[in-house]
């Protein structure tokens, strides 16, 4: 009983989180050796992800998490 409301509590801290900034970095690297010399391309870059609007799903998934977390604890 105890290890469901705990799971349940970290499922509130997942859905909440939906509402934050996610940031990915990505990289490649290729050589194009169609003549002399060879080319090398690099490419680098950062990926920010910030949701505005979802149809109000986080907080439909907040709240289905708090009813588990009290359901589990009863």
């Amino acid at each position: 009983m105890r290890e469901e409301a705990k799971a349940a509590g970290a499922k509130i801290v997942q859905a909440r989180s939906y509402c934050f900034p996610s940031a990915f970095a990505t990289g490649a690297y290729s050589v194009f050796d169609a003549g002399m010399p060879a080319v090398n391309n690099y490419d680098l870059g950062i990926v920010l992800s910030w949701p505005l609007f979802n149809g109000f799903a986080t907080d439909h998934q907040v709240a289905e998490a708090r009813y588990e977390e009290k359901r589990s604890s009863i």
